[in-house]
């Protein structure tokens, strides 16, 4: 008995392994466009459009992949959602079913943290308080 438990516990731990290698090759040219597309991102001062087509793009690519190919450390990836007049018509993907609805998706699928970069712009712009009376802007004290 003992051994017909082994046989089949061996089997099991050797699927996981085969589908967990399965996994990453399926879904591996996408999860490289994904770290691609995060670290231009995050790296690179993009013009509107680009900006917003790429974070359309990243987050269709994650609203693909099954929660367990994006690993702890490229969790933060919610850069805000996309601003759709600024795409201009241009699409990030061919399916119609995601168009429009990526990052709504993407969020309720993977739960992301904000981007290192969304929280740097937020903390570099302070709160602008404006005097109604002078018609000017002022930094909050």
């Amino acid at each position: 008995m003992l051994l017909v438990v082994a046989f089949y516990a061996g089997h099991y731990v050797s699927f996981q392994k085969y589908f967990s290698e399965f996994q990453r090759s399926v879904f591996g040219d996408r999860f490289s466009e994904f770290i691609l597309i995060k670290e231009n991102l995050e790296r690179h001062d993009l013009n509107p459009q680009m900006r917003e087509y790429f974070k359309d793009r990243l987050y269709v690519i994650a609203a693909g992949l099954p929660p367990e190919v994006i690993r702890p450390e490229f969790r933060d990836f919610d850069f805000g959602p996309v601003d759709r007049s600024l795409l201009q018509g241009v699409r990030a993907s061919m399916m119609s079913g995601v168009e429009g609805k990526s990052y709504e998706l993407a969020k309720s699928k993977h739960n992301p943290q904000p981007s290192r970069v969304l929280k740097r712009k937020v903390q570099s712009n302070p709160p602008v308080e404006t005097d109604a009376r002078k018609g000017s802007a002022r930094g909050s004290p």
